[in-house]
């Protein structure tokens, strides 16, 4: 029982986290997407593309809003 409250509250703050990257990255999303530049070459290279492409990047990070939104209150307690 406590492990299942556990995962709760992990999948809920991986909601919040997700609700506070994506603001950050619609507000800013040149700086957020090359804050991700980093690791192996595919990831690199898709990190100059969003840089590049500023709508698309803010379409994201909208989506990235709405599920973590939804995740958070989907994991609520109820109790």
């Amino acid at each position: 029982m406590k492990t299942k409250r556990m995962a709760k509250h992990g999948l809920e703050l991986l909601g919040l986290m997700m609700i506070g990257e994506g603001v950050v990255g619609l507000l800013y999303p040149r700086r957020y997407s090359l804050f991700w530049k980093m690791g192996p070459e595919w990831m690199r290279a898709g990190a100059e593309w969003f840089a590049e492409h500023r709508d698309q990047t803010r379409l994201f990070c909208v989506g990235e809003i709405a599920a973590g939104l939804w995740l958070s209150a989907h994991e609520l307690d109820e109790s």
